[in-house]
């Protein structure tokens, strides 16, 4: 009796052990169902066409020889005049210097003073502080004194630090511009104003009666550009590199953009130019003096109350350039570069490009997250419809009259799709085309969440991922319901082997049973 006791209730321990395999069936199938919605989907960058860019329509008065203005790296031009000519632009070499070694060097980092940067300080006649062989001096000044002030000896002071000269500094600038696609660009020194004291610029730079509003290229039976202004060809402005003279870098405004671009987004080169005014203390000669530095084009940052967030000016008897970041009035966001023959900082003419623009443009929601995508859905691998809405509130920038878009959309789907699919995960995307070519894409996703049927365990599994809670109180439930198990298990294999040990011991007392 005791054996066949003890028979039944192992017997029971099968059962058991049946119901607590299914249990963990079911719980290591909603773990995979979980990680499955926690997977992300990498989005796909949508490849842009050459057309003719919406800034064709928009003119406006300038007595300036080029001008570009962009919304966004991956937007269409909102104004361009000149801007793929190659010309001679000393900003260019300054701006790719700040880049270069702001990536590379600390704010706080102290840099020595050489024999040779002090000779070529002593002839700065705008600073307020003289430098000496042997000092060292943190990189933010240094760096501020070179943009702010055209600093010849902060440029070189910085070049020795990085690679001991001025040579190796300018293939470092080179190689970088060319890793951000500046084609038309050549850095030939860091001493500008030095340059272009011993190589005076053409007359032409400082004509009074030349109307640079009307200086257009045009290519020649060789393909090279030719100034032309009121229908007369003029020499002297393309930069031509000879024997008698020598050039300071050359780009075109289509370059600087990229390089603009690029300081926009290094976190520590576009503080130096977001610097208006600013009190440095600096440790000179075992004592600390407070050196004041002030941008030449800070009234441009007051004027604008508040629209523009950094911006760089450079004067120079060659073109003078005028780089800012902000956003118009009614909140159009904007990059300009604009040059001038001769110096000039161009604040006005910024000012109005400005105005000009928010009235031409406007900001419109392409799409706003949470609404549905009119005229799409989709299916599951079961054959379930679900509708598609958009993840994303995107916006863009068009004329106030034309909204240029094509009236046809692109969807780009991965269909089937396997279940389950939760509501805010990506499924695919919408990309819009401008007038232009220009392709905006949108993130698009279920409407809902879509299980695999429509059963108690399916319509619970839906409950868990719209309730995190109730999920978390499940969890643990099923884990102490699993240990209770594990614990009861342990001890019915302990009766187990006992009842085995008394049986055998039972059947060596009596041999006939």
């Amino acid at each position: 009796m005791a054996g066949t006791s003890h028979f039944l209730k192992h017997k029971k321990i099968s059962c058991c052990l049946k119901a607590a395999l299914l249990f963990l069936v079911f719980t290591s199938i909603f773990s995979m169902l979980t990680g499955l919605l926690l997977l992300r989907v990498q989005t796909v960058a949508a490849a842009e066409s050459d057309s003719e860019s919406m800034a064709a329509a928009f003119v406006p008065s300038f007595n300036l020889p080029a001008g570009l203005v962009f919304n966004a790296p991956e937007r269409p031009l909102l104004y361009s005049h000149n801007a793929d000519v190659p010309l001679e632009i000393p900003a260019a070499s300054r701006l790719m210097a700040l880049l270069v070694s702001a990536d590379k060097v600390g704010p706080d980092e102290l840099i020595s003073i050489s024999a040779q940067v002090a000779a070529l300080a002593s002839v700065e006649v705008n600073s307020n502080l003289d430098l000496e062989s042997g000092m060292t001096l943190p990189f933010r000044y240094l760096a501020l004194r070179m943009i702010l002030q055209n600093s010849d000896a902060a440029a070189l002071a910085i070049a020795e630090h990085l690679t001991a000269g001025e040579e190796g500094f300018l293939k470092m600038m080179q190689q970088r511009a060319s890793e951000l696609g500046m084609t038309n660009t050549e850095f030939y020194t860091l001493l500008l104003s030095q340059t272009e004291r011993k190589n005076p610029a053409p007359d032409i730079f400082s004509d009074p009666e030349i109307d640079w509003g009307q200086l257009v290229f045009e290519k020649d039976e060789n393909q090279e550009f030719q100034a032309i202004i009121d229908g007369q060809s003029v020499a002297d402005i393309m930069p031509e590199y000879g024997h008698e003279q020598k050039l300071t870098a050359t780009s075109s405004l289509n370059d600087l953009s990229r390089l603009a671009q690029a300081l926009h987004s290094s976190r520590s080169a576009i503080e130096y130019l977001r610097v208006t005014e600013q009190l440095l203390s600096l440790r000179v000669e075992n004592s600390d003096r407070v050196i004041p530095v002030r941008s030449s084009i800070s009234r441009l940052f007051t004027l604008s109350e508040g629209n523009i967030d950094a911006a760089y000016n450079h004067r120079s008897d060659r073109f003078s350039l005028t780089l800012s970041y902000g956003e118009t009035v009614d909140g159009i966001p904007v990059t300009t570069l604009l040059l001038s023959a001769g110096q000039s900082l161009m604040i006005d003419e910024t000012l109005k490009l400005y105005e000009k623009i928010n009235q031409h443009y406007q900001r419109t929601a392409l799409t706003e997250a949470g609404v549905l995508v009119p005229g799409h859905s989709e299916k599951t691998e079961s054959g379930e419809t679900f509708g598609l809405q958009y993840l994303d509130t995107v916006y863009y920038v068009h004329p106030k009259d034309n909204f240029y878009l094509k009236d046809d959309v692109i969807y780009v789907g991965n269909a089937p799709y396997l279940l389950p699919i939760q509501k805010g995960s990506m499924t695919g995307q919408i990309i819009f085309e401008m007038l232009d070519g220009t392709r905006i894409p949108v993130r698009i996703g279920p409407d809902r969440d879509i299980i695999s049927s429509n059963t108690i365990l399916a319509r619970l599994v839906s409950q868990l991922y719209n309730n995190e809670n109730l999920g978390q109180i499940i969890i643990g439930l099923a884990a102490l319901i699993c240990l209770i198990l594990a614990i009861l298990l342990i001890r019915e294999i302990v009766k187990l082997f006992y009842w085995r040990r008394m049986r055998r011991l039972e059947r060596a007392g009596n041999p006939k049973h």
